[in-house]
């Protein structure tokens, strides 16, 4: 007899990126995001370790759905004095943060610092072509006005 509702744990590693972003030279960057479905509601945790952490430093995570060219701010990592930082985060599987998705739609997953991407990963073998799209504005329709002189 069926339970009645979802299961699902899945986890995204994630690699180095973009350089620079190491605490101590030697150590490379690294985390995962885990992400956990029951019933109807998700429950994200984040851990990323061996990054810079000064006062300067924000990390926040994005989950991307490459399928809808999507880039949703799930929130900033909660960071410590020796360069690990946690994240903890719930919300509606069929409707990610107001975005009318499913967490089955989101794939991937960035660890951003301003413009830097320190950290990437995907859920299966296959890269996402994120950067085609990525913080790329949609171009809205020019209309021109016409000023008619008197």
């Amino acid at each position: 007899m069926p339970l009645g509702y979802e299961y699902k744990r899945y986890f995204i590693i994630l690699q180095e990126e973009d350089k620079g972003y190491e605490m101590t030279a030697g150590k490379i960057p690294t985390g995962y995001v885990k992400i956990e479905i029951k019933k109807n509601r998700v429950k994200t945790g984040g851990f990323i370790q061996n990054m810079k952490s000064d006062t300067r430093s924000q990390y926040k995570l994005i989950l991307l759905a490459p399928g809808k060219k999507l880039a949703l701010d799930i929130g900033l990592f909660r960071m410590d004095g020796t360069g690990r930082g946690e994240f903890n985060a719930e919300f509606d599987s069929d409707n990610v943060l107001n975005s009318n998705l499913s967490i089955d739609e989101f794939t991937g997953a960035l660890v951003v610092s301003g413009s830097g991407i320190p950290l990437v990963g995907y859920t299966g073998r296959d890269s996402i072509q994120w950067r085609d799209w990525y913080g790329k504005k949609k171009e809205e329709p020019v209309i021109e006005e016409r000023v008619e002189e008197e």
